[in-house]
């Protein structure tokens, strides 16, 4: 379909704009138009040409450097046209054509109505492009389409952008690099239970053999029967942790705690230390759909339980793995679950960099960085809630400047009071539906009994889940 701006003729789809812009209005209002024109003297051809290439996808344009952007035309152009957030936009103009290639491929071919729909459940996982290095799954395979990934296949590389360090921020001390025997041990116990997909931290780490540092197991349930799936091994969990018939005394060591999207369930280990096994209450059709849901690139990796030796990965854990980065993409600034309970995608960045990623930023040139005085006067305020009107790369730099975590999104957990009755988690008696009272004992040795925010264990429909941006800014750069 032909647009034309000004003088700048081009073929696009009337789709490729997004809902609520001046051509997608236009095309909606009459959609047998032959051509849709916009002109206008305030409209700059430079700024043009760059609005052109992210709508007909270009793939040929060298990476786009900010020295050739005129930000103040580009807002005026994204503000007539109704495209939303100016730089954001453009974003796509940052990346290597290599990069860019693979974004749109992801986005075309990769999609989630693809990952609920397709009929094979590991279609189109990775795709894999001029390199034999890792195996491609056969026909007729239950794992077609997928491509299997081994750590010692992986060659490490610089990455393409300029980047935030890893230790940059504040590291968590309860990070390490063991495995334990016990963690085998319950997988394999749970491994009787069939579709149950470890994606995140551990697999991660154990992929790299445990040289890179983890905190939980996480575990997700996809296709037929997943809540009973979840159920069952929940139940598991709580043998392996002696609390199946500890339902109401709480303890101020860990214990066993359910939210509205997680169970997390502690397994003792063999130097009284523990691990939190969470279990994901959302519907997945598979476990594309599962590492889609991951914030992280250097997260998208995970096994089936069955086999935890073998591994499988989204798009983009090549290039972060074998790069050391995880490479900011503002789309995923907006999310419609926050599965980690991290508070959402720039602390997940950070989290990250503790384990060893750094963090790529397209288009962020950290030779030429200007700190206006607004943001060091930030650097210097410790009142968490000053934070609210930065921007995703602002929040980056003012954590990486402080060496600490600025978060940009707090969980609001109302703890049971005599005043306040009612509790946004069941701790202990995870499984309790309401065939008990709901209750706990106290430290001063009294019973306390609470109404539960959701008392049923009930998967949510990532699909149907509303939309929010844990963003607080409005634009990542």
């Amino acid at each position: 379909m032909k647009f034309v701006i000004n003088d700048e003729s081009f073929d696009a789809s009337p789709f490729a704009w997004p809902e609520g812009s001046t051509f997608r209005l236009m095309y909606e209002g009459d959609r047998n138009s032959d051509e849709y024109r916009l002109t206008s003297p305030v409209l700059n051809g430079d700024s043009i040409k760059l609005i052109i290439d992210v709508v007909t996808r270009n793939v040929e344009r060298e990476m786009l450097r900010l020295d050739e952007i005129d930000f103040e035309e580009l807002k005026v152009m994204v503000d007539y046209l109704g495209i939303g957030l100016s730089t954001d936009y453009i974003y796509p103009l940052f990346l290597t054509i290599n990069d860019r290639k693979d974004r749109y491929f992801y986005e075309d071919d990769v999609s989630y109505d693809t990952a609920i729909n397709g009929d094979n459940i590991f279609e189109d996982l990775v795709r894999v492009e001029e390199n034999d290095i890792f195996e491609e799954v056969g026909e007729n395979d239950i794992f077609e389409g997928l491509v299997r990934v081994e750590e010692s296949d992986m060659k490490m590389r610089k990455p393409d952008y300029d980047i935030i360090g890893k230790g940059a921020f504040k590291s968590n001390k309860f990070l390490q690099h063991t495995n334990y025997n016990r963690c085998d041990e319950v997988l394999k116990k749970l491994s009787i239970i069939p579709n149950l997909f470890v994606a995140g931290d551990y697999a991660l780490a154990r992929f790299s053999k445990f040289t890179i540092p983890w905190l939980n197991i996480d575990i997700f349930a996809y296709g037929d029967d997943s809540l009973d799936h979840i159920k069952t091994a929940t139940r598991i969990c709580l043998a392996f942790g002696d609390w199946e018939n500890n339902h109401t005394k709480c303890r101020y060591d860990p214990m066993p705690i359910r939210y509205e999207n997680i169970i997390s369930v502690p397994v003792f280990l063999e130097d009284n230390k523990w691990i939190n096994f969470r279990f994901i209450l959302c519907y997945f059709h598979s476990p594309l759909y599962v590492l889609n849901t991951l914030y992280v690139e250097s997260e998208r990796v995970g096994f089936d339980i069955v086999d935890p030796d073998t591994y499988y990965c989204d798009i983009r854990f090549i290039r972060a793995y074998e790069t050391k980065s995880n490479t900011v993409d503002p789309n995923d600034l907006i999310t419609w679950y926050d599965l980690s309970m991290s508070g959402g995608y720039i602390e997940s960045l950070m989290i990250a960099s503790n384990r060893g990623f750094d963090i790529a930023c397209p288009g962020f040139d950290g030779d030429n960085i200007v700190i206006p005085s607004n943001i060091l006067k930030k650097i210097m305020d410790m009142k968490r809630n000053c934070y609210d009107d930065l921007t995703g790369i602002q929040i980056l730099i003012v954590s990486a400047l402080s060496n600490r975590r600025v978060n940009t999104h707090y969980f609001d957990i109302y703890y049971v009071s005599s005043e306040n009755k009612i509790s946004h988690f069941i701790p202990l008696d995870v499984m309790n539906e309401g065939q008990r009272i709901f209750a706990f004992e106290n430290d001063k040795g009294n019973i306390v009994t609470y109404i539960p925010m959701f008392p049923h264990i009930e998967l949510t429909n990532i699909d149907e889940a509303d939309v929010e941006l844990y963003q607080r800014g409005t634009t990542f750069y």
